[in-house]
């Protein structure tokens, strides 16, 4: 059976009927066939004027890449000096496709028309080679070992989604979310292949890659791909103003052409293929070794095992091998059927990888704080710096820890990303304070993580009590409560993890009469990408106080963690026992290490009118002693 092969055209390469090519080099030779006679084939779609093919597949390597784009193996030496170089080859290699990635491969190829030869009658000068001595190498290097017998004309248009993983398992979740989507469809399946393509371009996350041959006008953005390909055919429709060009070249080896006397005795092709295709797939694979070990290079925050004389060891090691197979294919090249061959090692350089498991962003954690004024009704807003997104935070109402007097927190949570609110009041006795209010941000300058607020509200109520839940995908590092309160007041009681990813609120209405909603935030957080399952650990630590009328209770953060909020339950009872504080303690240093909460009983007032004259008296509370619940969230260094 003769041996064939499908080019991609390369621009100014002298393409024409019946030329000689080299597969190896993808060099063009000298007319081995005469150019005629031909036939023009149109194409079999579209009421016999165009072929249409859409075509979507996946890959995880440049070798699949390069297979899933029907680019044949010589393609890999394109960048092989005095080797043909290739535009397909460069648009791969322009996308440094790595491990740590999954691709899905959009490919639309349009036929107009194919060049074919009718007959393969040797040309004079080839059929006189044939006969002359020393064959093998004569016809070699003036024609080849194939000739070109089919040229055909259209477009192409490539567009590769790129999911940047950060791990095997993202990487099998990836595949395992766009399952069903690969598939080859005709024009008349291209609704198909829209709903397809669509799943994959939908995510905001994804890198998109795209070049084309022929069709008018630019290249589209993002926005647009799944439309620009559905309507690529008519880009390229000549009859439609469209343009096309030269696409590829289809070669046959020479037992098709009519020789006097036979075929030109070329040797054993099946060995040189096999070695090729060995050395192109090595190739491939130095590549994208090259390019994992740059990847860690650039992003060596996320690999602490790797050094970086390791990483350069490892890339001389590969570049040393990749050499190697390049002299390998130079000498096939040269001596095809007698080539000496030298051994090399890919193995050991590419087991030297880290291992591809469950890799998060850097935690990087900062404390801010800020002092309100002094006033009845103390507010404090703390913004972060750009750059920061908060995970926690904390307050402390520095009033009298008396029986005459007291104010009391109603609101401590992150109104965004970057902003944490506390709000007190005083309550029937005048005690204007100030508050401390703390947050504990991540530093994320390159926005690698992803940080979400979530909240639940009640409806209106004497003492209301609220929890909300994270999504299993984040992990919670903070939350915190606001009492939305209009008249006397509504003063929290607990703002604490009730779970590792439940946050609970509470608050009551003191002596005078308020029901409020309220509502609890829990802080949630994972790493950014598109399919993320892995996600840092966190640990929860709690310690409770003795029965006390101004109850406090400390804990620290667990060992080997970092704080990145804490929470406060008053384990009140009788008329009640209020929280005043909630918040971080530091090292000499300034890390946050551990938590405080403190609540306190609270005066009452009364009036009195004797006699008909009324006067306020102040009243201590004569609620029991009570308990105070502190709680501590770290997460793992």
């Amino acid at each position: 059976m003769a041996r064939s092969h499908t080019v991609e055209y390369e621009p100014g390469a002298p393409v024409f009927l019946g030329r000689g090519f080299d597969w190896i080099t993808g060099i063009i030779r000298g007319p081995a066939v005469d150019g005629s006679p031909h036939k023009s084939v149109p194409g079999i779609g579209r009421g016999q004027s165009q072929d249409v093919i859409f075509r979507l597949s996946s890959a995880t390597s440049i070798s699949e890449l390069r297979t899933s784009l029907h680019i044949g193996a010589s393609a890999s030496f394109s960048s092989i000096p005095g080797f043909q170089a290739q535009a397909s080859v460069d648009f791969i290699k322009s996308m440094s496709v790595n491990t740590f990635s999954y691709y899905m491969v959009a490919d639309i190829v349009v036929t107009n028309a194919t060049d074919a030869l009718t007959e393969l009658n040797p040309t004079a000068q080839a059929d006189d080679v044939v006969h002359g001595g020393n064959v093998s190498d004569h016809f070699y290097a003036q024609f080849g070992d194939e000739v070109i017998v089919s040229i055909t004309t259209g477009g192409r248009f490539i567009a590769v989604v790129e999911f940047q993983t950060r791990s095997e398992l993202e990487r099998q979740d990836v595949k395992a979310e766009l399952s069903g989507s690969g598939g080859t469809w005709g024009f008349d399946g291209r609704t198909d292949f829209a709903s397809h393509f669509s799943q994959a371009t939908k995510f905001s996350s994804v890198n998109i890659h795209m070049t084309k041959r022929g069709g008018a006008g630019p290249l589209p953005d993002r926005d647009h791909v799944v439309e620009y390909a559905l309507n690529f055919p008519d880009l390229v429709n000549t009859t439609k103003g469209g343009a096309a060009e030269l696409l590829f070249f289809t070669t046959s080896d020479y037992s098709v052409v009519s020789f006097r006397g036979g075929a030109p005795p070329l040797g054993n092709f099946e060995d040189r293929d096999r070695f090729l295709d060995r050395f192109a797939y090595d190739l491939d694979r130095a590549s994208q070794i090259l390019n994992d070990i740059e990847y860690v290079r650039q992003n060596q925050q996320f690999f602490p095992s790797v050094s970086v004389p390791q990483l350069t060891n490892m890339e001389a090691a590969v570049r040393t091998a990749r050499q190697t197979i390049v002299d390998n294919v130079v000498e096939l090249s040269a001596h095809p059927f007698s080539a000496e061959l030298l051994q090399y090692d890919l193995d050991t350089p590419s087991h030297q990888l880290p291992p591809r498991e469950a890799l998060v962003p850097p935690i990087v954690l900062k404390p801010f704080h800020q002092t309100s004024s002094k006033t009845a009704h103390p507010r404090c807003s703390l913004r972060v710096d750009p750059g920061y997104k908060i995970l926690g935070g904390g307050a402390r109402v520095n009033c009298r820890y008396d029986e005459t007097g007291g104010n009391l927190l109603t609101a401590s949570y992150p109104q965004d990303n970057s902003t944490w609110v506390v709000q007190a009041k005083d309550h029937e006795v005048s005690d204007p304070s100030d508050i401390d209010v703390w947050a504990i941000a991540l530093h994320d300058p390159d926005d690698l993580w992803d940080v979400q607020i979530f909240q639940e509200t009640t409806p209106p109520t004497a003492h209301p009590t609220v929890k909300v839940d994270v999504p299993e995908a984040y992990l919670m590092t903070g939350g915190g409560a606001q009492a939305h309160w209009s008249g006397a007041g509504s003063l929290l009681t607990a703002s604490f993890p009730s779970g590792n990813s439940t946050w609970q609120a509470s608050s009551k209405d003191h002596h005078l009469p308020d029901p409020c909603s309220l509502t609890a935030y829990a802080i949630g957080i994972r790493p950014k990408g598109s399919f993320v399952k892995g996600k840092p650990k966190a640990e929860m630590r709690s310690a409770t106080s003795d029965l006390a009328t101004q109850p406090e209770a400390k804990v620290s953060a667990p060992s080997g963690f970092m704080m990145t909020c804490g929470g406060a339950l008053d384990l009140w009872n009788g008329p009640g026992n209020l929280l005043t504080a909630s918040y971080p303690t530091f090292a000499s240093g300034g890390e946050a290490i551990g938590w405080t909460a403190k609540g306190k009983n609270h005066p009452t007032v009364t009036w009195v009118s004797p006699g008909g004259s009324g006067f306020q008296v102040l009243k201590p509370d004569l609620g029991p002693p009570a308990r105070i619940q502190v709680f501590a969230i770290g997460i793992l260094r």
